[in-house]
């Protein structure tokens, strides 16, 4: 008796252990089975990228957001481009500086912002030149900007230069001649104040927000510059006239901070430079066309449309190209080639607006 309860006390004994090592050989066993703990995931690399409109507005979308999702199908994920619009990594007038000084990775802005700075680009920005399209505006300033004017983007990465092409003057009362100009307070940038002045006018510069309230009160007669802002502030609401303007162009450029574009492996450097031109040549060289095209439908669903006599556009034009021979002299005097510049832009004009 004695012998069979020592007997059932091992047996129960076995068997308590044999459940443990089971129970342990099974935990076991599903660990070995099982993949390992999963790596963290990698994160992205950051790359900062800062321009000047709002965020959402419509130059946010299609050209920020744009890149920045290319970008990020173009590596896998592998790059996550920030954005921070109008001002909220540096100040709107100095992204340039920005990107030069590293304080943002990528910076998109407008030449007229460079003044001083980017003198053969800023060619470009002078009336009278007469591109016909945003996109023959945009193929001409690529071609220039990278073999003329190469030398003043050593400092940085150039990755897209497009341009604005054609814009319009809106204004209370009709243009039939350089009469009808004379006395007319007309809103422009300090560019293009110059041939309102050639023409009889008095530029007045503020800021695009303020544009509304001075056409209702009559502070000012018109304004001058892309259609963009004149159909999403609605300045045609007090205004009355719209015609085109082909006189007058501005320049884009979007480059990224040297060291930070050299510090970055060559697929991600591939990529960004491949994204960059897809990019410039499938959406940003027609950007502004497209826009403008936009803009026109609701700008004369209230403004009548015309179109200045051809021969006192003419005046305006010759009033105005002077302007691109007299900045030409000024580069000149600097020791710069300023003649040559304006030669092959009045070239590239041709060129281009005859594709």
């Amino acid at each position: 008796m004695r012998r069979r309860k020592f007997l059932g006390i091992g047996l129960a004994m076995l068997l308590a252990l044999g459940l443990i090592l089971t129970g342990c050989g099974g935990n076991s066993t599903e660990q070995s089975s099982g993949s390992a703990p999963a790596e963290e995931k990698e994160k992205p690399i950051e790359i900062t990228f800062a321009h000047f409109d709002p965020a959402d507005s419509a130059l946010d979308i299609h050209i920020a957001q744009k890149f920045a999702n290319e970008l990020s199908a173009a590596t896998n994920g592998k790059v996550k481009l920030v954005i921070y619009p109008s001002g909220t990594l540096v100040p709107i007038d100095k992204i340039l500086d920005g990107v030069l000084s590293g304080a943002c990775d990528i910076g998109f802005f407008p030449t007229a912002w460079a003044v001083g700075r980017l003198p053969y680009t800023f060619m470009f920005e002078q009336p009278g030149i007469g591109f016909n399209s945003g996109k023959a505006a945009s193929l001409a300033f690529d071609e220039a900007m990278r073999t003329f004017a190469a030398d003043e983007y050593k400092d940085v990465h150039p990755l897209c230069f497009f341009c604005s092409g054609p814009g319009i003057i809106i204004t209370k009362e009709k243009i039939n001649s350089l009469n009808d100009i004379r006395g007319m307070q007309i809103r422009s940038n300090a560019t293009n104040a110059e041939a309102i002045k050639a023409w009889g006018g008095t530029p007045v510069t503020m800021n695009t927000s303020e544009v509304y309230e001075a056409l209702r009160q009559g502070i000012i007669d018109g304004f001058l510059g892309v259609a963009d802002p004149v159909a999403s502030l609605k300045f045609y609401e007090v205004t009355n006239y719209v015609t085109k303007n082909d006189m007058f162009n501005s320049g884009y450029v979007i480059c990224m901070n040297k060291d930070k574009y050299n510090s970055l492996p060559a697929d991600i450097q591939k990529a960004i430079d491949d994204v960059s031109q897809k990019l410039w040549k499938e959406s940003f060289i027609n950007y502004y066309d497209t826009r403008h095209a936009e803009a026109m439908k609701v700008i004369t669903s209230k403004a009548t449309e015309y179109e200045i006599p051809a021969d006192v556009y003419q005046q305006m034009v010759d009033k105005a190209s002077v302007l691109v021979d007299k900045y030409a002299a000024e580069l000149d005097s600097k020791g710069l080639k300023g003649t040559e510049e304006a030669k092959l832009l009045r070239e590239l004009v041709n060129k281009y607006n005859n594709q």
